[in-house]
């Protein structure tokens, strides 16, 4: 399947719940508005008491905002969560609807293991789509863009520094898919197997002592664990390697902000205390 049938699956399963999803982009934007107002606030207070002027509503706006993130945090992930759990309540339903219209028939096809494992191990994934991806991902455009602007507003030098950094940051997952994605579906392959050999290996238990074979099949779970092992460590070393990069790109993007900020002001064409162009 590709991604378009994916979201497009996925999208429909949300068609119920779309009020929520709503409710937590706008938690979302709140709660990036209200980390930016800490940030915007501590500044202006320390140029307050720099310039011998009075700091108190600014720290009591601090003493608002500040607590105030924290709660709009705590708010969309609470509602992020109970969503993307009743989203997955609703997809085991479905799927124990679809394979009891297909038994027994299809059963007798597919190993009991596999199917747990769809059942419990693949479903739970989705929860992290829905509950940190969806929302999450629409802020991540939003806020930028609103990044940029505001740059753009106080001096265009400062949103073209970190305009760079910005598209590196987002095209790194666009152009690092294709590998992320088969490297993900090899460990699905393989963790599927291993889950179905494991749930086989229980069910036969009893078979299994009789004929003596305990060893041999331990060696067997043994070495699909070991196969596991071999092909998630690579999906997990370039999951790791691509949010390094995107730190690092963040990082030195609000270091050019800030070289060529202190440029800019260096050449008066920034006023350092009013931050106007």
């Amino acid at each position: 399947m590709g991604w378009r049938d994916l979201l497009r699956v996925l999208g429909g399963l949300i068609a119920g719940y779309r009020g929520k999803l709503a409710a937590t982009f706008l938690l979302g934007v709140a709660r990036v508005v209200a980390l930016l107002g800490v940030g915007v606030l501590s500044a202006l207070a320390v140029r307050a008491v720099k310039g011998g002027e009075p700091p108190g509503a600014l720290l009591a706006g601090l003493g608002v905002v500040a607590p105030l993130a924290g709660l709009l945090h705590w708010l969309e992930s609470w509602l992020a969560h109970d969503t993307a759990y009743r989203l997955l309540t609703d997809m085991r339903l479905d799927m124990f609807r679809k394979l009891d219209a297909l038994a027994p028939a299809y059963l007798t096809r597919r190993r009991s293991g596999d199917l747990v494992g769809v059942a419990t191990h693949d479903i739970e994934l989705i929860e992290y789509f829905f509950a940190h991806t969806v929302t999450p991902a629409f802020v991540a455009v939003l806020v930028p863009v609103g990044v940029l602007a505001t740059l753009g507003a106080f001096g265009w030098p400062l949103a073209l520094a970190l305009l760079p950094f910005l598209a590196y940051a987002a095209l790194t997952p666009v152009l690092a898919r294709g590998r992320i994605d088969s490297l993900g579906s090899r460990a699905r392959e393989v963790s599927g197997d291993l889950n179905a050999h494991a749930v086989d290996s229980v069910q036969g238990l009893g078979e299994i002592a009789a004929f003596q074979q305990v060893g041999a099949r331990g060696q067997e779970q043994a070495a699909k664990a070991q196969e596991y092992v071999a092909v998630r460590m690579p999906f997990l070393r370039d999951l790791t390697l691509q949010t390094v990069r995107q730190e690092v790109a963040t990082g030195l993007g609000g270091l050019a902000v800030v070289l060529t900020g202190a440029t800019l002001v260096a050449g008066g064409r920034l006023d350092s205390a009013s931050c106007r162009s």
